[in-house]
């Protein structure tokens, strides 16, 4: 089946299989099959999908019945031990998105623009403590006293000093909506939306019931 003149390589299926190597981290793999014109037989395999192929015989693909039994056993795992090495479920994610929102107040220094106040929620006590997304987005870093001030490898052009900082806190953006701006200080509302981990149980709990309803699927 060799064709030198167009390599032809389409994919046929994926089967994961398990390595049982106790000193592999993952310890199940995906198997990737292909028609391959460049292999003598026509068939190859990338074995952990990583992109090396290796030829294969028509006989080492695996059929539909084995094919449906290598994925259930690989369901079962995950039913038995809330682990899916593979990340094939898609749909279970390890994160959920929060909004959050921050009044700030900025305002010059002898070190450049430097964070003065803020509020959790743009209500209660202003404080000079922010989390570390807040003033990365703000192009801020935290100095050795704990204070917030805009960083060096911002100041793209020296001529321009501090204003470009102050012309951008001076527009309304997705993120930023400004309240108060001026040449060397200004005031706005930030509003983020920051990805929160999910406990452990609550995605075990998830994948456990994502293989359960895979394994109805296949009427196993």
């Amino acid at each position: 089946m060799s064709d030198k003149g167009h390599h032809f390589c389409e994919h046929m299926m994926t089967a994961p299989w398990s390595c049982g190597e106790r000193d592999c981290p993952v310890g199940w793999h995906l198997s990737t099959y292909f028609l391959d014109s460049e292999s003598e037989s026509g068939y190859s395999v990338s074995p952990y999908g990583d992109g090396d192929f290796e030829d294969i015989s028509e006989d080492e693909i695996p059929t539909c019945e084995e094919h449906s039994r290598a994925w259930s056993e690989y369901h079962r795992h995950v039913l038995r031990t809330g682990e899916e090495p593979l990340e094939e479920y898609i749909g279970v994610r390890g994160h959920y998105s929060q909004p959050q929102t921050w009044q700030l107040k900025i305002e010059t220094s002898p070190d450049g623009p430097r964070l003065q106040g803020a509020r959790r929620g743009a209500r209660g006590p202003w404080t000079k403590e922010i989390p570390k997304h807040v003033y990365e987005f703000m192009e801020l870093e935290k100095t050795e006293q704990g204070e917030f001030v805009l960083t060096e490898y911002t100041q793209e052009d020296p001529e321009l000093g501090e204003s470009w900082y102050w012309d951008v806190l001076s527009r309304k953006t997705e993120e930023w909506t400004p309240q108060r701006a001026r040449t060397c200080a200004a005031q706005g509302i930030l509003r983020l939306k920051i990805d929160v981990p999910r406990s452990d149980i609550a995605v075990q709990q998830d994948l456990k019931r994502h293989a359960l309803e895979s394994l109805k699927r296949q009427n196993l």
